[in-house]
């Protein structure tokens, strides 16, 4: 080349011919424009179907997909002539049921030409629904039961839950639970915090969140175990309706936990 600098005599060693033939495979390719895409999206996915070989003359491919009812995809494309590809647009449709993450393939089939596939991964928009369970629904103070978080999809990622109480005086429990790649649950223990104050009984509810999840709440009843035992006794037990205001006398007294002050409140059925 003399634009080169190259020498003319240098000239003939630039082109051989080789003894040995090589033969270009005839072969189809596919090329999805994305590798995933979120099952609601609701766009037309662009597919490039490109060809290798002789362009002069028009060539129809068959299209196919693996069995999937979400998605709809043209039968055939036609790649015209003097061109090395066509774009064909599938679509995918939103079922509002809970699926697992599927990746499809999409097959191409030309006369002559050898098979090709190319894969998309659809993932699900439905979240799957994490569920709470206690080893007992009624608790006293001082007890420890055991809490089950479980999600109703596996996931092949370990899944992150954020568990909270309503009421987060009378129980100690951690606050994070893990549930493992491949496991549907995971189980913490709960203590339930003995105070030994005076309460009333209560209802505490349980939650239970994760990313791309509908939360699980669960309810318990904790009934306190400080309340005392209170006795009244009147004297006498039988007096006439003349008798006056102070014809009758009473003792209470409390006969369990007695380290706490408390505030007895009286009353009767009398009529009037």
């Amino acid at each position: 080349n003399n634009d080169t600098g190259e020498s003319i005599s240098a000239h003939t060693n630039n082109t051989s011919q080789s003894d040995n033939v090589c033969t270009v495979q005839k072969r189809l390719f596919i090329e999805p424009v994305v590798t995933t895409v979120a099952e609601n999206s609701g766009e037309n996915i662009a597919v490039k179907i490109s060809r290798s070989g002789n362009w002069e003359s028009g060539q129809i491919i068959t299209l196919g997909v693996s069995e999937d009812n979400r998605v709809t995809l043209p039968d055939e494309i036609m790649i015209p002539a003097g061109e090395s590809g066509a774009i064909v647009y599938m679509t995918v449709q939103d079922n509002d049921v809970l699926d697992d993450n599927n990746s499809i393939v999409i097959t191409a089939k030309g006369n002559s030409y050898s098979d090709a596939t190319g894969t998309l991964t659809i993932e699900d928009d439905e979240c799957p629904n994490l569920t709470l369970a206690t080893s007992k629904s009624v608790l006293t103070e001082g007890d420890v039961f055991q809490m089950t978080v479980t999600t109703s999809r596996i996931s092949a990622t370990p899944i992150d839950v954020t568990l909270t109480s309503e009421d987060s005086k009378h129980f100690s429990y951690p606050q994070k639970v893990t549930i493992a790649a491949g496991e549907t649950s995971a189980t913490v223990d709960v203590a339930v915090i003995d105070d030994e104050v005076p309460n009333l009984d209560l209802s505490n509810a349980f939650t239970a969140s994760a990313p791309k999840h509908n939360k699980a709440e669960i309810i318990v009843i904790l009934k306190d175990n400080d309340l005392p035992v209170l006795e009244l006794q009147l004297t006498p037990t039988t007096v006439q309706e003349s008798a006056g205001v102070v014809s009758v006398a009473g003792v209470l007294r409390r006969t369990s936990n007695t380290n706490n002050k408390i505030t007895v409140k009286l009353s009767d059925d009398a009529d009037g």
